[in-house]
């Protein structure tokens, strides 16, 4: 089995890499979607709702964050469970501009980065309960954001490849 703490990042360094990496993959792929393109179809999610989606994680992992520097606590506010948090939070963006939706996403991304340098080297690993009530540090706070996109991402990538042997 593979060693998975060895393909996360170690260190500051990595993990402001590992996070601008995503960014310009994500920002790469959505350069060649329409933003009203249907991605799940049961949901009825176009691409800038999934856009929506993955900046209001982003936005909680800033709060978490921010909240933690301070040496504080912060809960995402009428939680009730992962289904409910995505429709709130898709539901909220659906009418917003494209600008609006695209320029979030980048927002939130600058504002992580930012966040992760202000984190001392020797608290990265410091336990600290995420917005959703799961434990974790700040590198698997980081690192399970990066990956959420990810996979999000790959939807995007699929429908892309998709989209180009129609044409």
């Amino acid at each position: 089995m593979p060693d998975l703490r060895a393909q996360q990042p170690q260190n500051k360094a990595e993990l402001l890499d590992h996070l601008e990496d995503c960014r310009v993959k994500t920002s790469g792929v959505l350069e060649n979607l329409s933003p009203n393109l249907i991605v799940y179809e049961d949901g009825h999610w176009r691409v800038r709702d999934l856009v929506a989606h993955i900046t209001s994680w982003n936005l909680e992992g800033v709060r978490g964050l921010r909240a933690a520097l301070k040496g504080e606590q912060y809960r995402i506010s009428g939680w009730n469970g992962l289904d409910d948090y995505n429709r709130r939070m898709v539901e909220a963006a659906h009418h917003a501009s494209q600008a609006q939706v695209y320029g979030d996403y980048e927002a939130a991304h600058i504002q992580l980065r930012g966040l992760v340098r202000k984190v001392p080297d020797e608290k990265l690993e410091t336990m600290f309960l995420f917005p959703w009530g799961a434990p974790g540090s700040v590198i698997t706070l980081i690192t399970g954001l990066v990956h959420h996109e990810g996979t999000h991402r790959v939807d995007l990538e699929n429908l892309l490849g998709y989209k180009l042997i129609r044409l």
